[in-house]
Parts: C-alpha cells; sequence; structure tokens
C-alpha cells in the first residue's frame, strides 16, 4: 500500500512467484508540489542545459523539503535527470510508440516482470487527463516553446518501476508534441554500501593500473574512464524503497481493498487462493527476492558518465507519503 497521509493511493499484491504485480491506484493521490507558473518555467528554460538540470533539481528539492506529503525519510537521496531504470526500447520508431510501451495506463492493472523481466517502467498516481484537457493544451504549448519542467519520479524498488509524483499532464503534453520528456528522478542510496563496494572497484583498478605498462598511455586512460564511469554508476545506484508495516495487517488491507474497489479486492481474494493450491512457477528474481532490481545491464547515466548534481535532501523518520507493507497470509518474502 502507498499511503499519503491517511488515504491509501495505491493498492499492490505481489505475485507468489514474483512474476509481478497486480496494483489498483485509487484516485486520491495529490502532487506534493505546488502547482508551478510558466514564467517560472521559461526563467529557467533560459539556462543552458547543465544550468537548467541543476536548477530543476533545486526547485524540486527545495520544494520536496517544504511539502506536507513528501516521500522522503531518513537516508541519503539523489535526483537524477537521467532515470538509469526505464526500458531500453530500440524498436520504438516514435515518442508515442516507446511512451506507449513505458506508460502503465490500465487501472486496476499489473506490472509485468516475467515477460520484461523486471518491471522498469513508469506508473501514473492518478488517471491521467484527455489529450483534449485544458491544462494539457497548455503543457503541449510550453513543450512546443522549450520551457517546459521535467516530470517528477520516485523509484519504488517493491514495484521495480517509477510513479509519478508531480507531472501528470506534463508527461502526456510532450509525448503529443512527439518530445522526450524529461525527467527528475527521484530515488534513495545507501551509503554503506557505495563505501564498500567504491573501494572494491578502486582497488581493482589499482592492481590493473600495476598490469598496464606505463608506455600504453592509452590503456591507461580508457581504465581510468572505466573507473569514473563504474563510481559514478554505484553513486548512483538504488537502494531498496523502505516500507513501513501496515497497522492491522492483512485485515486492514483488505478492508481498505474491499472499500475502495470491491470486484477487485475478490480478484485478488481469489489469485492468492488460486497460488496458494498451485505450484511456485520460477520466475525472474525480482526485488520481492531481497535484491533492489532484477538482473540486467545496468546503463548509468547519459552523456559523459558524470552525475548530475543532486543536492543532499532533509532527513526524515517517517514520511507522510509512504510505502506500507501488507502481512502476507503465508510466509514469503516481501521486497520493502
Amino acid at each position: 500500500m502507498l499511503r499519503q497521509a491517511t488515504q491509501a493511493t495505491l493498492l499492490a499484491k505481489i505475485h507468489d512467484d514474483h512474476c509481478g504485480v497486480e496494483y489498483l491506484i485509487t484516485g486520491t493521490f495529490r502532487s506534493p508540489i505546488a502547482p508551478m507558473r510558466a514564467s517560472h518555467a521559461a526563467v529557467i528554460a533560459d539556462a543552458d542545459r547543465e544550468h537548467w538540470t541543476r536548477r530543476w533539481a533545486h526547485y524540486f528539492a527545495t520544494a520536496l523539503h517544504a511539502a506536507q506529503h513528501s516521500p522522503l525519510y531518513d537516508g541519503r537521496w539523489l535526483l537524477n535527470a537521467h532515470p538509469t531504470r526505464l526500458e531500453y526500447t530500440p524498436w520504438a520508431r516514435s515518442v508515442a510508440q516507446r511512451w506507449a510501451e513505458l506508460l502503465l495506463t490500465d487501472n486496476p492493472g499489473e506490472i509485468d516482470w516475467f515477460s520484461r523481466q523486471g518491471g522498469w517502467q513508469v506508473l501514473p498516481l492518478r488517471q491521467l487527463s484527455d489529450p483534449t484537457d485544458g491544462r494539457v493544451k497548455a503543457y503541449r504549448k510550453q513543450a512546443t516553446a522549450g520551457i517546459l519542467p521535467p516530470v517528477l519520479l520516485w523509484w519504488i524498488s517493491s514495484l521495480d518501476c517509477y510513479v509519478i509524483l508531480d507531472g501528470h499532464d506534463r508527461i502526456l503534453a510532450a509525448i503529443a508534441e512527439e518530445q522526450e520528456p524529461s525527467f527528475m528522478a527521484l530515488a534513495n542510496t545507501n551509503r554503506q554500501r557505495i563505501g564498500s563496494h567504491s573501494q572494491a572497484v578502486v582497488d581493482r583498478y589499482l592492481a590493473e593500473q600495476q598490469l598496464i605498462p606505463s608506455t600504453a598511455t592509452g590503456a591507461l586512460a580508457a581504465s581510468s574512464r572505466r573507473l569514473a564511469r563504474t563510481l559514478n554508476e554505484i553513486d548512483t545506484d538504488y537502494d531498496r524503497t523502505r516500507a513501513w508495516m501496515l497497522p492491522g495487517g492483512s485485515a486492514a488491507w483488505d478492508a481498505v481493498a474491499q472499500a475502495r474497489d470491491s470486484a477487485w479486492s475478490d480478484y485478488i481474494d481469489q489469485l492468492i487462493a488460486d497460488e496458494l493450491r498451485l505450484p511456485r512457477r520460477a520466475g525472474p528474481s525480482g526485488p520481492s527476492g531481497g535484491n533492489s532490481v532484477p538482473p540486467r545491464n545496468f546503463t548509468g547515466t547519459e552523456g559523459d558518465g558524470r552525475a548530475d548534481p543532486a543536492p543532499a535532501l532533509g532527513e526524515r523518520q517517517e514520511s507522510a507519503l509512504s510505502v506500507q507493507a501488507r502481512i502476507p497470509r503465508k510466509k514469503t518474502r516481501i521486497g520493502s
């Protein structure tokens, strides 16, 4: 369950074989970011690309700090303009075709980990507007003018996908104008893991340098570039999203699901009953199995491999927009 203050905004059930997630968007989500003026977006758009990225990162970091219903909790957070976990779609011939695959528009719906070898899609937290809606049209004008603000995403490891925190209409506007949407992706990281992994990589690099002749300047330079890319990937890698136990456990979850959509709740009950009867299917090692992501190639950031400056976001013991774990009816591993 994804809860915003006292409201359940998303309900989800991970398949027992870890091959996907059934979800329901409840329609109660409200963006934690206040509406932004077009004049403010125009001022930021006047900057070059590097400063554009920094300004929007600062804008969203400040807004998340001040937000009443922010997802921030105690820990290290990153804002990155290049989401590293969006599925690669080389076959897509247009922006619209690519986002027809990446944007999860069904409600209720399913995130399919099995056939896709993971999620890596984008899930709206509210019903998307009609393309003819006045707000979408206004944002299309901003897209045409080159001043459309980025969409704010949040990576949730137990879903293995991003959710949209702010910019549901902006992403539609960009797609309608055949422009790849701009993003700021929010994710938490693990300080301890970064330190240990980085040290291991540096140790291997130093050992490798001893084996390369000093005259092989090209090989030495290539080794140094690989080190920089790898350290950047480690520094910007995502940690598992923290979850808090849902008070009342399964009974509380069932009550919320029944109140929100009785047909979907009955479907989930039947799904659980079927899973208890059927033998376990061999599925991918998804986030619910304890890993942060299923196996796949890590793409890192775009450009020269350096991470965009990520402001240090604040620390809170528990967030007002939080993931809550339902106590399972049988003993299974649940990612957080």
